[in-house]
């Protein structure tokens, strides 16, 4: 560090732009008065054609959407069974069933 102080050089001053403040004049029957106003201001329009119109009735409830199938059965996945033979597949079934009730769950042993 050095002890020495560096001067600096002076700021340029702040330039600021001047505000056009928009003022209302009374004349002597106590009507306002409007003065010009810039042209550079954006304003909002106000003629007919750019308000939004008036809603004579109201629009109707909004309803679901179908569900769309992604994947339909093809016919050869539904004859695959009725080829192979309905009476094999059933058997089979069948057989599954029966073992299932023969089998009896133990109690659990109380501890």
């Amino acid at each position: 560090m050095s002890i020495d102080h560096q001067v600096r050089p002076a700021l340029p001053p702040i330039r600021l732009r001047t505000i056009n403040v928009q003022t209302r004049h009374t004349d002597e029957d106590g009507e306002v008065i409007q003065l010009s106003v810039d042209d550079d201001e954006c304003r909002t329009p106000t003629s007919s054609e750019y308000k939004i119109p008036m809603i004579l009735s109201c629009p109707p409830a909004p309803r679901k959407r179908r569900k769309v199938v992604l994947c339909k059965r093809k016919l050869s996945e539904i004859q695959f069974f009725e080829v192979v033979g309905r009476d094999e597949v059933e058997s089979f079934f069948k057989s599954s069933f029966e073992f299932s009730h023969n089998i009896r769950k133990r109690p659990c042993p109380n501890t």
